[in-house]
């Protein structure tokens, strides 16, 4: 293999793994969340916001809730880790809807530090996605790297 193909596929490997890696961390924080304890919740606020960039539109739900550990009030404004909204209104629309009429909510803390909390555990949408891009991105560099080796093999 030349230099310039190594670099070329190196390059892409190692974006791969760095947006890989960027999807494992939420991806991480929420299984070490799934296992935390949990408190009966209110929530406080909850607003549809949407958010024009130019070329796109994301809709996200901005929530404020409050829960008791020990008899202390904490409050906290993290659906999950990675979640960021996302392009679909109604998908959003039903999580705001569904926030804005819950009497509780069952809120996941850490029991170490329970300020941090979050009401949502499981992998979101955006640390999906980095996984997805990063394994495609190292999957390509492989495969242009095999396939480079084959033909200029003989």
């Amino acid at each position: 293999m030349t230099i310039e193909m190594l670099t070329f596929s190196g390059a892409f490997l190692l974006f791969g793994a760095i947006f890989f890696g960027c999807g494992m961390i939420p991806w991480n924080q929420s299984k070490t969340a799934s296992k935390w304890p949990n408190s009966e919740g209110l929530v406080e606020e909850c607003q549809l916001k949407e958010i024009n960039d130019g070329d796109h539109t994301t809709y996200k739900v901005d929530v404020k809730y409050s829960y008791l550990v020990d008899t202390r009030r904490y409050e906290n404004t993290r659906i999950g880790f990675g979640y960021s909204g996302s392009h679909t209104l109604s998908n959003e629309q039903k999580l705001s809807d569904k926030l804005r009429k819950a009497g509780t909510i069952i809120v996941r803390y850490d029991p170490e530090h329970p300020a941090h909390a979050i009401l949502s555990e499981g992998l979101q949408y955006d640390g999906f996605k980095f996984m997805m891009l990063g394994a495609g991105l190292m999957l390509f560099s492989i495969t242009t790297s095999l396939m480079f080796w084959l033909v200029t093999k003989e």
